[in-house]
């Protein structure tokens, strides 16, 4: 049976699939500005313990949720975008090219720099982190090598390389079901922090008078087979919108328990912060945004400057935390309040800047040239 669009229903996926999804590329620029503030505010650039206290409070637990979020995203809109039937090898080379020119420059750059300042990098930690096989090891001198927020780049290469065939099998789940996967998804999210805890061995710090063992920490939050619940899940998601299963939660208040997770995340211990306090609202506000896109509503994340700082977002995330540490190396710290702020604010611009010229001379170019066959 064919829709009014002329797709095929028999792929699964409904006649909303492919519509544009601008405000939930807006919404990246919210998650990436949360894992660099993250990284800010563990570096207590103020003179004022009650500035740091107060950046902390906002900031310091904001990178967990701030990854969760792109790994949600990135099972959503693979999803809805997805076209059942294309070749296996094909979905993969697109996902590669997406990912692995940005992360060869950055890891580049970073080794000159490295080894610019007198320090070595033992080949244990670089080959593993270039081939994006570094998150298969529980050895923080491996998974946090190099560029270290390169490790969830090691987790989305596995959901890419998984994404055809858990398409099939959610394919095959009855639409009715949809919300019992979901939910049994969300519960194994919640439970592994449990599971985490049981854990013993060496440990490390995480925050200011909190360590927890280092294989606690890896399966929880590395690890790319448990870091997959949180892609299956956004998959789900999106299936759920496009089969007409979502519940009707409008942003708002979908947008409200996020605020709330977040809230929790700050009272909870470090391994039920950083994933398990935010994935169900997360999960939850994806569908909620993706509609207003649907209907045609207008919305401050999906205007035209908040989708072109998404789309620079992933040159922004990788380059963020190696900028502001050697720009914070240079500035120094004991800040008062309005210079640290502008400390701040000078990291943020230069790392936006260097984003587009690395998204626009090197990204683009990737895409155009090496995503697509060019065999007629």
């Amino acid at each position: 049976m064919a829709t009014a669009s002329g797709r095929s229903e028999v792929d699964g996926l409904g006649e909303l699939a492919g519509v544009r999804l601008p405000s939930l590329t807006g919404l990246r620029v919210l998650a990436a500005l949360a894992v660099f503030l993250y990284h800010i505010a563990h570096q207590n650039i103020f003179a004022a313990e009650s500035a740091n206290a107060v950046f902390g409070a906002l900031f310091d637990r904001a990178g967990g949720p701030g990854v969760s979020f792109f790994f949600l995203l990135s099972g959503f809109v693979l999803t809805w975008s997805a076209r059942p039937g294309a070749p296996v090898p094909a979905t993969w080379r697109r996902r590669i090219v997406k990912i692995f020119p940005n992360h060869v420059v950055t890891w580049a750059l970073t080794i000159v720099v490295v080894l610019a300042l007198g320090r070595a990098v033992p080949l244990v930690q670089a080959i593993p982190n270039l081939f994006l096989l570094q998150s298969w090891v529980p050895d923080p001198t491996v998974f946090f090598s190099v560029n270290r927020l390169s490790w969830s780049l090691s987790c989305e290469l596995l959901f890419y390389l998984a994404f055809p065939f858990l398409l099939r099998g959610l394919l095959r789940v009855p639409t009715a079901r949809l919300w019992g996967v979901a939910i049994g998804l969300m519960v194994a999210v919640l439970c592994m922090p449990f599971a985490a805890g049981l854990l013993g061995g060496p440990t490390m710090p995480v925050e200011p008078g909190e360590s927890v063992p280092v294989l606690s920490l890896w399966l929880v939050y590395i690890a790319p087979p448990v870091r997959l619940l949180e892609f299956a899940l956004g998959m789900v998601m999106a299936r759920i919108v496009l089969s007409g299963r979502w519940i009707g939660l409008g942003w708002r208040p979908a947008a409200g328990l996020v605020v709330l997770g977040l809230a929790l995340a700050q009272a909870l211990p470090w391994l039920h912060a950083q994933v398990a306090a935010t994935v169900v609202p997360l999960a939850l506000v994806l569908p909620a945004v993706a509609l207003l896109d649907v209907r045609g509503a207008r919305s401050v994340v999906g205007g035209r400057a908040m989708v072109y700082f998404g789309d620079i977002s992933f040159a922004f995330y990788l380059l963020g935390g190696q900028i502001t540490f050697y720009l914070l190396m240079a500035f120094g710290k004991g800040h008062d309040v309005l210079s640290g702020l502008g400390v701040v604010l000078v990291c943020v611009t230069t790392t936006a800047v260097l984003a587009a010229v690395l998204h626009r001379y090197v990204e683009m170019p990737a895409m155009r040239r090496w995503s697509r066959s060019r065999r007629l």
